[in-house]
């Protein structure tokens, strides 16, 4: 019983940081230093895209999580193209982004070019741009999205913000096979929109070992807060294996061989282990094929995240407060990133997708504080200049 535990406990969230989501071009070295070579690059964006996704799943881990730092990351690297001064520094401390826009916006054409299609497997990338019809955003910009970023570019009028929306989200279901409908929800947009950008990912592979729908039944699987009963899949064959003091690694390729799901699977159903990124590439490092005695959950996820505040404790504040935009538009802030994902894992293989949308309006940053007084306070009237108290009070009562 305790070897059904250690294949059933904890599995899918490990697998979210490790797997397809964070491990698209599988980095082989710590690399985080931009230059001149966009091939060389592209390992950079692969490790700086994983680190993202390591923080970021420590910030929005919950029951089940599905979600493509990818898509995230390639969605706030066409907002940063338009940041200036501190905004730009955050967002480069946070996403690792190069000081030298030039050296990310020709690494990321070059990713658009080279990293859909696929023999054996589908996979696809999209980019687009929702300008306001009515807001002057400057024409390099738009132009710098268009031409590096392959991005799709269509004016909108946001004067009628749920058209503009049902717009949107159209085109991001189409790019998403239909697995990502409804991404920004009502109430998102407003008349003060002045563009939306947005990225999907759509991947959907067949294991090169796949699983005897004979060989699928129910067992017990033991969540942290009890058993519950789950269709598991079963297979003996050679996969990539290894293990270390804490967790069994788990490599099931898809055809094609482009492609992998690794699976960390704790030791101790009660400990789950630190994941790094240097624990990551030591796990690939050290997988050897193996026979392996292989039983998997089938399951499916969709998952929404409001990524602001997730994004804000990471350090990426003054994007949101007090944002320099200057490079898209004058007086230009973020109001919003969301983000949606789903997969499916079977017998067959798997399918997911994802999609990401930033919202810029135009306008004053929203105010960096609430206070709302609905509960007794002190009060102080002082002189400024000498900083005499006049009156002082406290109000616990107002109805008395």
């Amino acid at each position: 019983m305790e070897g059904r535990k250690l294949t059933s406990v904890a599995l899918i969230l490990i697998f979210l940081a490790a797997g397809i989501g964070a491990s698209i071009f599988a980095p082989s070295s710590q690399n985080f230093e931009w230059d001149t070579s966009v091939v060389r690059n592209v390992t950079v964006v692969a490790n700086s895209s994983n680190l993202f996704a390591l923080k970021l799943f420590n910030e929005i881990r919950g029951n089940n999580t599905i979600f493509s730092p990818l898509s995230i990351w390639i969605a706030l690297a066409m907002a940063y193209e338009g940041t200036r001064g501190p905004t730009a520094e955050e967002m480069r401390k946070v996403l690792n982004f190069p000081e030298n826009k030039t050296l990310l916006r020709e690494t990321i054409a070059y990713i658009m070019r080279n990293f859909a299609g696929g023999n054996g497997y589908n996979l696809t990338l999209a980019n687009s741009i929702w300008p306001n019809e009515y807001y002057p955003i400057n024409e390099s910009y738009v132009n710098i999205v268009k031409n590096y970023y392959d991005a799709y570019v269509r004016s909108l009028n946001y004067q009628s913000p749920e058209r503009a929306r049902e717009i949107i989200n159209s085109w991001i279901q189409n790019r998403t096979n239909g697995r990502i409908k409804e991404l920004i929800p009502p109430g998102y947009l407003t008349k003060a929109m002045a563009l939306v950008l947005s990225n999907t990912i759509y991947f959907n592979a067949s294991w090169v070992e796949k699983f005897d729908y004979r060989m699928t039944w129910e067992e017990v699987f033991y969540t942290p807060h009890g058993e519950v009963t789950a269709l598991m899949m079963h297979k003996t064959a050679k996969f990539g294996y290894a293990e270390d003091e804490d967790v069994k690694v788990l490599e099931m390729p898809y055809k094609g061989e482009r492609f992998s799901m690794l699976i960390v699977l704790p030791k101790d159903v009660k400990i789950m282990p630190q994941i790094t990124l240097e624990k990551i590439n030591a796990w690939r490092r050290n997988i050897k094929e193996s026979l392996v005695e292989v039983t998997l959950p089938r399951f499916t996820i969709e998952k929404y995240y409001d990524l602001k505040k997730p994004l804000m404790s990471m350090g990426m504040y003054r994007a949101f407060y007090n944002a320099d935009f200057g490079g898209i538009g004058p007086d230009l802030y973020i109001s919003f990133v969301v983000h949606k994902s789903y997969i499916k894992v079977g017998e067959k293989g798997t399918e997911a997708s994802a999609a990401t949308a930033v919202g810029i309006p135009s306008g004053i940053s929203p105010h960096e504080y609430i206070f709302n007084a609905n509960h007794p306070f002190i009060f102080i009237i002082q002189d400024k200049t000498t900083g005499a108290i006049l009156f002082m009070g406290e109000l616990v009562d107002p109805s008395s």
